[in-house]
């Protein structure tokens, strides 16, 4: 799960498909594609998915997405999480913290 930033639109970043996205698109970028956060940020849950032979390009909700083949090596979808998802993402942080493993994983780049 991943928190979008409020005004992710305006970020630079690329996606490539639609529905399903290269494993080096833009997380955020590809939740505001699918529809599945607003431009004022939140919460999406990703899902990594095999690769795809041929990913469309297409423009939603003002995105534009670019088209390639076959040089992913997986894929994801982003939707919004249930809270179920969100408590199971708070109990693996609260096991991440008891354990001390505190690092922080820096997921700028994919925004």
């Amino acid at each position: 799960m991943v928190q979008c930033p409020a005004q992710c639109s305006d970020k630079v970043g690329s996606i490539w498909g639609t529905g399903i996205y290269t494993d080096d698109s833009s997380i955020c970028r590809a939740g505001l594609h699918s529809g599945t956060i607003k431009n004022d940020g939140g919460k999406a849950l990703v899902i990594r998915k095999p690769p795809l032979e041929y990913y469309v390009a297409s423009e939603k909700t003002g995105i534009f997405s670019l088209e390639m083949k076959n040089s992913a090596s997986s894929s994801f979808c982003v939707t919004v999480p249930s809270s179920t998802h969100e408590k199971m993402a708070l109990e693996w942080d609260k096991a991440k913290f008891a354990q001390g493993h505190e690092e922080k994983t820096d997921l700028s780049s994919f925004i």
